[in-house]
């Protein structure tokens, strides 16, 4: 007779003791500063705000620089109002906390509408941003507004 192999000991499955019926405290890492921050350490969230920003503001600053004749250094006092409402509009889907909600499309791609896209937004975020730099750099060596 072949002996019959030893039963493998079953894990317990009584209910967890009173401990556990303790309601989970507050994470201090679930705050909203340190959701902006580590959204703020994803190299993609910072290109995508920073091309929104330089977006909106090679724009304004063409329409500014036309009608005041005022440098981009000039006018930069009066975009920040704008930079900070551009910067919290572009956070604000990555800090609802809602799992079912739909790609934020700061640290995803979210989804594509037409011609409107991710890729095409990191583009043009891009060309805005080398534009205002080289704007900037012609206006400091001429000393004149470039317009």
């Amino acid at each position: 007779p072949v002996p019959e192999p030893a039963a493998e000991p079953v894990a317990s499955t009584a209910s967890p003791g009173p401990a556990a019926a303790k309601p989970p405290t507050p994470d201090p890492e679930d705050s909203l500063l340190s959701s902006v921050l580590a959204t703020f350490a994803n190299r993609r969230a910072v290109e995508t705000v920073n091309g929104r920003v330089a977006m909106l503001g090679f724009v304004n600053a063409i329409s500014a620089e036309q009608a005041t004749h005022a440098t981009l250094f000039e006018q930069f006092p009066a975009a920040l109002g704008s930079v900070a409402l551009i910067t919290l509009a572009s956070l604000a889907p990555k800090l609802r906390k809602n799992p079912q909600a739909p790609l934020d499309g700061i640290t995803e791609d979210a989804e594509a509408f037409f011609v409107f896209n991710s890729d095409a937004e990191r583009l043009n975020g891009r060309a805005a941003m080398v534009g205002i730099t080289a704007w900037a750099l012609i206006e400091a060596v001429t000393g004149t507004a470039a317009l």
